[in-house]
């Protein structure tokens, strides 16, 4: 009896040090290392992820977990994002908002050009922004989030905005946290692989993406969808529709899960729930801005890709040039394949709710796969549902792609093929070896 009573002080006694180690490379990671610090961020990278396997294996109890779920994040409050400059945007955008403009309707340089006419002409954000020439891609849920961040920016600067859109986040991580506990059964073994992943904590609570927004919606359908209440999933869904386009490509997927009657009625609410929020910003001009944006996503950006790199490759090879404005479209086929694919399956199986999730899963990885940008944030919703459908390779995933951060480096952002060889040559390992229960 005592040395059992030993054996569990000692365990919770390894997992608060744990604890306080992983504290530290958080603060460490997030205040002091910026993006272009490559060593020392897969130094400290490598540090929380094996921090975060021996939290895991020491099998600590409920509280110890919710503790750490919550300790990682509140040490992050009052970092500005600078692994990313995407917040410069996001802020930007809110201004646009609160003085009345639409922020879908012209290009920051647009702005910047017409003087005294213009609703924002704030140089520091400009300045620091990486796609000045382009439109908004954030659809209007996003659009709120960052209107409360400009208004505490115009009275209280940058830190003030990312605390008070950091709160925010906190309060939507809380809410992804409570729904995949309960989604799961109340396993705080299996929440702590999402809650406590490296990756999760660090793009989603410390650079502020909206993906937070995206993984809690799709997360509370899935829920509702276990509950039988098809209303509220649909609501949640409609939550993550609006935060990020992405997961209007899942929604076929649903059509022989639920049946035709009770799919078309979840669409419905989908579509008018996602219409009416898109309702303050669109008409024909900034609808056309919308789906120019969403093109040019496939047509001009390249960052940490699989499959579209080889493509390339053969492209110089037979073209004699980059061929992105073909292949970048060509790929996102495959996707459209698989979802069809999926969807037949699906009438065969009947393999009911998890069956539909594990195609969401397949769904986002072949997305994944075939797009030519890949950024580390992008895969936070996937580490949820590996974490949902008992896949691991999302781990290794959320794992590997650090290794993408070599190209910050340098001011064009130079990629080593070696690198992202080793990063996908690792994940497609792990494909390989749980291929079984994908094709089941």
């Amino acid at each position: 009896m005592f040395e059992k009573l030993q054996i569990g002080q000692n365990k919770k006694l390894a997992f608060y040090l744990l604890l306080l180690l992983s504290l530290v490379g958080y603060y460490w990671l997030m205040y002091e290392s910026p993006r272009e610090h490559f060593f020392t961020l897969i130094l400290i990278w490598g540090g929380l992820f094996l921090m975060y396997w021996l939290m895991i294996k020491s099998k600590p109890n409920n509280r110890d977990i919710w503790i750490a779920i919550m300790a990682f994040r509140a040490i992050l409050l009052f970092a500005i994002p600078t692994h990313s400059d995407d917040i410069y945007r996001f802020i930007w955008d809110g201004i646009l908002n609160l003085e009345g403009g639409n922020p879908f309707e012209k290009v920051p340089s647009e702005w910047m050009n017409m003087g005294s006419h213009a609703l924002v002409q704030d140089e520091f954000l400009y300045k620091q922004m990486n796609s000045p020439e382009f439109f908004t891609i954030y659809p209007p849920v996003c659009q709120v989030w960052f209107t409360l961040g400009a208004f505490f920016y115009q009275k209280g600067g940058m830190l003030s905005a990312v605390v008070a859109m950091r709160f925010v986040t906190l309060l939507v991580e809380a809410c992804t946290c409570i729904l995949l506990f309960h989604f799961l059964d109340k396993s705080t073994k299996k929440l702590s692989l999402y809650a406590l992943n490296p990756l999760v904590i660090i793009e989603l609570t410390g650079n502020l993406h909206p993906e937070v927004w995206m993984v809690m919606g799709l997360i509370g359908s899935f829920y509702y969808l276990k509950r039988q209440n098809l209303f509220i999933s649909a609501l949640l869904f409609a939550v993550a529709v609006c935060a990020k386009l992405l997961p209007l490509m899942f929604l076929p997927l649903l059509l022989f899960y639920l049946g035709w009657r009770k799919a078309l009625l979840y669409y419905l609410v989908v579509g008018g729930i996602t219409i009416m929020a898109f309702l303050p910003y669109i008409d024909f001009e900034t609808l056309q801005h919308l789906v120019e944006s969403v093109d040019l996503y496939f047509r001009k950006f390249e960052f940490n890709a699989s499959f579209y790199y080889v493509v390339r490759w053969i492209g110089f090879q037979v073209k004699g040039y980059n061929i992105i404005a073909k292949a970048g479209p060509a790929l996102s086929l495959v996707t459209v394949t698989v979802i069809l694919t999926l969807m037949v399956k699906s009438y065969f199986d009947k393999n009911g709710l998890n069956g539909y999730i594990k195609n969401v899963l397949v769904v986002l990885t072949v997305y994944l796969l075939m797009s030519p940008i890949v950024h580390p944030w992008y895969l936070t919703t996937l580490v949820m549902l590996g974490v949902v459908s008992e896949f691991k390779y999302p781990l290794i995933w959320s794992f590997t792609v650090i290794l993408s951060y070599w190209a910050y480096q340098w001011a064009d952002y130079h990629e080593s093929m070696i690198l992202i060889f080793v990063e996908y040559l690792l994940v497609f390992l792990f494909i390989f070896k749980e291929k079984s229960k994908i094709f089941e």
